[in-house]
């Protein structure tokens, strides 16, 4: 990140330390949230990604509702309502897709490890949330 190298007085630098390794969604959704210009930026940057590859997949698959995972699941409505503007827009359907958080948000990946090892070894498993 250009932004996090440059010595940039962004709250994404200065949250980050300086270390592009330590920026992290959270760090950049912060800092939207408290009207920082670059980290605006960036976040447009990654949402016009984010539109386009779910985009890509409803034009593939057309599925009913699409689920979005991982640290970025919990940014709320400054991330899912542009979200859905944009990928509306771009699909060639003329429905709306629903766009949604993972039910697990970060933990869905290790939660679907440890249940794939339960079920491996025979033992029985419970999802608690």
């Amino acid at each position: 990140m250009k932004l996090v190298k440059s010595g940039s007085d962004s709250l994404v630098y200065v949250k980050s330390g300086g270390d592009p390794e330590k920026v992290s969604a959270k760090t950049v959704i912060d800092s939207v949230k408290s009207g920082d210009t670059a980290a605006i930026r960036i976040f447009n940057e990654y949402l016009e990604y984010l539109a386009s590859a779910a985009a890509s997949i409803a034009n593939l698959i057309d599925p009913e509702i699409i689920v979005i995972g991982g640290g970025i699941s919990s940014a709320g409505d400054i991330l899912y309502i542009p979200l859905r503007i944009k990928v509306n827009e771009k699909t060639f359907f003329d429905e709306e897709y629903t766009i949604l958080p993972a039910l697990m948000g970060n933990d869905a990946g290790m939660t679907g490890a440890a249940m794939k090892a339960a079920e491996m070894t025979g033992d029985r498993y419970e999802i608690q949330k």
